[in-house]
């Protein structure tokens, strides 16, 4: 059981970072149009 805990913990850590990512990048293209991939 805390196999499966421990994987539903990993997994939903990953993906709330890739939302972060995708979010920042999504405010930055609605904001400014471009994308702009020097900002890091």
């Amino acid at each position: 059981m805390s196999a499966l805990l421990e994987g539903l913990f990993n997994g939903l850590s990953i993906g709330s970072v890739l939302l972060v990512a995708a979010l920042g990048l999504a405010i930055v293209f609605g904001l400014m149009g471009v994308i702009n991939l020097a900002h890091g």
